[in-house]
């Protein structure tokens, strides 16, 4: 199963999500989701998504990050 990043537009909130597919993701976001809402991850005008392919070892994955 593959990894995907899924961000806000202003890449404030990130999450590396394990899914089937990137609505997958997106629904998995959604569940995760905190203060930001669930509105965010659901609408692609808002956030992004996109798999994460390997292009050398994988040392970590970060699971969710924040700026504020």
């Amino acid at each position: 199963m593959p990894l995907y990043l899924i961000e806000t537009t202003d890449k404030s909130i990130q999450m590396v999500v394990r899914a089937v597919c990137a609505t997958c993701a997106r629904s998995v976001a959604v569940q995760a989701a905190r203060e930001e809402g669930t509105a965010v991850w659901r609408d692609p005008d808002r956030s992004t998504v996109r798999e994460i392919k390997p292009d050398g070892p994988v040392r970590g994955v970060v699971l969710r990050s924040e700026t504020k």
